[in-house]
């Protein structure tokens, strides 16, 4: 048995969140005095309970004062599933034969088991759009990240680069196709890319780009550094089942 942690599930309150305060409260978990002080305006901390203020803000001193080495007893990387496809479209530039056979639907795992990790089931981290694996380590200010904290607790941590983004790379032949001129338009799978405006909200630095929630002043000189996690979606890889991530668990052995 294992346990997938999904970034829609688990998104942190704030786009630069690690597991100490203020961004230990999930987005499933914010709920009552904490998200009206975070949407209303005034003095947002004022309406907090004192009590949760304190347990947040000690569990956040415990977690930084966690500055032991860390042993792990594994640590590496691997690719799951995959299945090869053979295109005349694989490049468009004369150095690059059009023809030959690729790998898509893979997904790169990194894994790391820590001493004693029997005690707990593995974790899986599942980051979500526009992201990789990058949104479970470090945070953009270098404080330690949700995979990293799981590990110190004990639980053998696999992060994924979802098929087709990151370094579970895609395939560019319908791209291609449509430029050599053998698709017609159409046939364009759908790409896009999540601007800041939009992650603004996204990510609740505030209810719209450039408005920033009282709580989160602080994150202000951090926010550049998030935008770098960002990369480009392709709507094509959605109709692929995910069955790449159900079979993970098979490799949890690693």
């Amino acid at each position: 048995m294992h346990i997938a942690l999904a970034s829609v599930r688990v998104k942190p309150f704030l786009s630069t969140a690690g597991p100490d305060f203020p961004a230990i409260a999930s987005r499933a978990s914010i709920t009552g005095p904490i998200r009206e002080a975070a949407h209303e305006p005034g003095d947002a901390m004022s309406r907090i309970p004192p009590l949760l203020c304190a347990v947040v803000v000690l569990f956040g001193l415990a977690l930084q004062a966690s500055a032991e080495p860390l042993t792990l007893q594994a640590q590496g990387s691997f690719f799951i599933g995959g299945r090869d496809v053979t295109s005349d479209t694989l490049s468009t530039l004369p150095a690059y034969a059009p023809s030959g056979t690729i790998t898509v639907d893979q997904m790169y795992v990194r894994y790391e088991v820590p001493v004693a990790a029997a005690r707990h089931y593995p974790l899986t981290l599942i980051h979500g759009c526009c992201l990789t694996g990058k949104t479970w380590e470090t945070t953009p200010d270098g404080r330690m990240g949700w995979d990293e904290f799981f590990v110190r607790k004990g639980y053998p941590v696999y992060v994924v680069d979802q098929s087709w983004r990151g370094r579970s790379a895609g395939s560019v032949a319908a791209i291609n196709a449509v430029k050599s001129g053998k698709s017609p338009p159409d046939q364009l799978p759908t790409a896009f890319s999540a601007g800041h405006e939009a992650a603004w909200a996204i990510f609740r630095f505030g209810p719209e780009y450039p408005k920033i929630y009282l709580i989160t002043h602080h994150t202000q000189p951090l926010q550049a550094s998030r935008k770098s996690r960002e990369i480009n979606d392709l709507e094509l890889p959605r109709k692929v089942p995910p069955s790449t991530l159900i079979r993970l668990p098979g490799q949890m052995s690693r």
